[in-house]
């Protein structure tokens, strides 16, 4: 606590929830707390302040000191970003996916206490994985019909090759036409690959 017991009633009132105004040699107290304060207590501060008026005038009528500029840090979409491609901006804004300069300013949405909270993504819940395999879906391709012939070069046949029932060049990997298999021929393409 301070030396000045005037000074000291100031802060324990000013913890209370009251505020002060100063006029001339007048000081000004209102209530801006929530609840009731105890009336006892709050008498008491004020009988010590009126007693060390000079002290707590002069304590009053100081200028707050400059608080310094809110800066992204404090900020909950602030994030470090040492991956960056850009070394002047060593950080990141999740709300506005940009880059950030490191001790860089808030914006004005932050200063004005508009910027929602962010939810931590640690407690979204994970996806829990299969117990039982799935059956995995074979989409049938030119390379699974028994009218298509690969080229006899380098490439796998899912590469560029001919289309006997339709006379002309295809792409292994071109999804099947639907009228060339027969459920004999997707069943016997299934078990090939």
């Amino acid at each position: 606590m301070n030396q000045n017991p005037g000074i000291d009633a100031v802060r324990t009132l000013a913890h209370m929830g009251y505020r002060f105004t100063v006029a001339g040699e007048t000081v000004k107290v209102k209530y801006h707390g929530s609840g009731k304060p105890d009336s006892d207590t709050v008498r008491l501060l004020h009988e010590i302040m009126k007693a060390h008026k000079q002290h707590v005038l002069t304590y009053l009528s100081k200028p707050a000191p400059a608080s310094p500029p809110a800066t992204c840090e404090s900020c909950p979409w602030y994030e470090l970003n040492p991956w960056t491609h850009y070394p002047d901006f060593g950080a990141w804004c999740h709300r506005q996916m940009e880059h950030l300069v490191v001790g860089s300013l808030a914006c004005e949405e932050f200063r004005h206490g508009e910027v929602p909270p962010r939810q931590n993504h640690e407690r979204v819940l994970q996806v829990q994985p299969l117990t039982s395999p799935a059956p995995q879906e074979h989409v049938l391709t030119c390379a699974d019909c028994p009218h298509f012939e690969g080229n006899h070069g380098p490439n796998p046949r899912q590469g560029w090759g001919k289309c006997l029932k339709r006379g002309r060049g295809r792409f292994g990997c071109a999804t099947a036409c639907e009228e060339v298999f027969t459920q004999e021929e997707a069943s016997n393409a299934h078990l090939k690959n």
